[in-house]
């Protein structure tokens, strides 16, 4: 009969003994497996296959259950979960045989278990390089090798190749086993085909724009869009939607949002539609009132231009600035305040700083102290401020 290891691992012993006695007894023939068994000596136990990961003398220390000792069905499966957790098996099971003198014979089946030793991908067209797609594979070196993982890895790499482009790519995974280290290595050899070129996209949403603006803003049409469109690749439909972006936010729409909905992959001309989402939103105006602060400075004081989006954090963090910026020009009890537009239908906004900058102090006087390897004036050369004059 063949033991093998299950959910419950004592019980279902019994629930999965499969007859395999190789020479006939008939006492005791009918009756159930754990009673023939039971209580009889061990006479012999061997291994299956031959090339195992341990050596016979490690097997025979490892396994619990030695020649002599009385058959008891928890021993066989605590031998069977200690061979297991030993990590070198994918499986284990025992076969039990009678012999004609009513001793038992036992044969431990293992499978070998494998391990990833190293991943290669050949045949590739840039992009994605061959370390990208071995990277999409995410299969680290020492992992075990399971079919799960290897279906995992094979979709992730076409899921690379169609996001560049590559919806005609083949995959397929070739092997070289190492028995000695019990390692494997993969070659995912890619078949990559024709890549597919963009088609006119179709534009979503609210933006006040017609499609052939928003199309051109991409730079997915080649040579004023007389030939057809260049081909799709990952970073070049990313930076299409970040140019759809910038062209409405360096004309003060910062509150613009361009979202990919889709691809949709014309098989028979090899060609991708993408749908995008453009809302354009409403124009941001910024300004300074109570002193003078040109446009170029709001720019670089207040951060709703760099982050290229609009909300109260970054309205106050400009407040902070646009006051810092004043008293560093001598201004110290400059105080900044703002207005947060409250309406966000409105096709036009105006944020507006309101500043009083109080009265400008001077510097009368500066004394130095303490110093002993300079004298006052080579210090007070370096220093940024200066008394009035």
């Amino acid at each position: 009969m063949e033991f093998r290891p299950g959910p419950t691992l004592v019980t279902s012993l019994f629930a999965a003994l499969v007859w395999s006695v190789s020479t006939p007894c008939a006492i005791g023939q009918f009756l159930p497996p754990e009673i023939r068994y039971e209580g009889r000596r061990i006479a012999s136990i061997d291994y299956q296959p031959e090339s195992q990961p341990y050596t016979r003398t490690n097997l025979e220390r490892l396994n619990p259950v030695k020649p002599g000792d009385v058959f008891a069905i928890e021993a066989i499966s605590t031998a069977i979960e200690t061979l297991f957790d030993s990590g070198r098996f994918e499986d284990v099971s025992v076969d039990a045989a009678l012999t004609a003198t009513g001793e038992v014979n036992l044969t431990f089946r293992t499978v070998p278990a494998w391990f990833i030793g190293g991943v290669a991908v050949a045949g590739a067209t840039d992009p994605p390089s061959d370390g990208q797609l071995t990277t999409a594979a995410k299969l680290e070196l020492g992992q075990s090798f399971t079919e799960d993982y290897l279906i995992e890895a094979t979709q992730s790499i076409l899921s690379s190749l169609r996001n560049n482009g590559l919806y005609r790519a083949t995959v397929e995974p070739r092997f070289s086993y190492d028995p000695l280290t019990q390692q494997v290595q993969i070659q995912f050899q890619i078949n990559a085909g024709k890549r597919a070129r963009f088609v006119d996209p179709v534009f979503t949403g609210e933006s006040k724009r017609t499609p052939a603006s928003l199309f051109r803003a991409t730079h997915w049409q080649r040579v004023w869009g007389l030939i057809s469109a260049k081909h799709l690749t990952e970073q070049r439909l990313a930076n299409g939607l970040e140019r759809i972006r910038f062209s409405f936010q360096k004309n003060d729409f910062l509150m613009a949002r361009v979202k990919l909905e889709g691809l949709r992959y014309l098989p028979e001309a090899n060609r991708v539609e993408p749908t995008v989402n453009v809302y354009g939103g409403p124009r941001i105006r910024v300004r300074a009132t109570g002193a003078k602060l040109s446009a170029g400075k709001l720019r670089q004081l207040v951060p709703i231009y760099q982050e290229r989006t609009v909300d109260r954090d970054l309205l106050v963090e400009g407040n902070r600035n646009i006051e810092k910026y004043f008293q560093t020009q001598g201004y110290f009890d400059a105080a900044v305040d703002f207005n947060n537009p409250t309406n966000p239908g409105d096709a036009e906004q105006t944020i507006e700083y309101s500043i009083e900058r109080g009265l400008r102090y001077k510097l009368v006087h500066l004394e130095i102290d303490g110093n002993q390897y300079f004298d006052d004036q080579t210090i007070a050369e370096r220093m940024s401020v200066r008394t009035a004059t």
